[in-house]
């Protein structure tokens, strides 16, 4: 009797449960969209450029292109001159949010939680970021690596960017430029160092 008691309880408390609950707005409606959180990036990179502008050091900038490769030591100062046009659009939930999926695992093979954001209603003219990850050390929580695909349709031909920004070292800019699927793409890589 006892057994039954409790069965019938159950099974009222879970009717009572699924007739009260709120319909979800996005699926009945469709009016909303859902909207992810994401990292703030740029506030993120302009901390880390505050911090390197205040280091002691001179930074190593290397650049290859077409087989060629040159060094020079630059100024802490030109840092935020390199990576400029990674801080605009502002990477952050108001503007991220409703237009880029968001997958986060730990991914075991880099030692780090993985937090993915894919774009999903934007094309590369309105809002160029496509892609975008953010590595984080999962014993420290602190970010390990960044990386970021900005894509651009300019004069007929593909120009992408990525950044991939690594926290406690420096960071690696490639320029991609490509016109027709067939033509050999002209890659520039620019990579700028401030610890050695």
């Amino acid at each position: 009797m006892r057994k039954y008691t409790l069965r019938f309880y159950s099974i009222l408390f879970i009717f009572f449960i699924s007739c009260h609950s709120a319909p979800s707005p996005t699926k009945e409606l469709g009016a909303k969209e859902e909207k992810v959180e994401v990292f703030p990036v740029t506030d993120f990179l302009l901390g880390q450029i505050n911090e390197i502008e205040k280091m002691p050091v001179t930074l190593l900038k290397v650049v290859s292109q077409n087989g060629k490769v040159d060094s020079q030591w630059v100024s802490r100062d030109s840092i935020r001159y390199f990576s400029k046009p990674f801080l605009s659009p502002v990477i952050d939930s108001v503007n991220f949010g409703k237009n880029y999926s968001a997958h986060s695992f730990l991914d075991q093979t880099v030692d780090a939680f993985t937090f993915t954001y894919d774009a999903i209603k934007v094309s590369a003219d309105s809002f160029p970021i496509t892609h975008l990850d953010v590595y984080v050390d999962p014993q420290s929580r602190k970010v390990k690596r960044l990386y970021m695909i900005k894509e651009k349709i300019m004069e007929g031909k593909n120009n992408m960017q990525q950044l991939t920004w690594n926290t406690e070292d420096g960071f690696l800019i490639r320029n991609i430029l490509s016109g027709k699927s067939d033509s050999i793409p002209d890659i520039k890589e620019v990579s700028v160092k401030w610890k050695f």
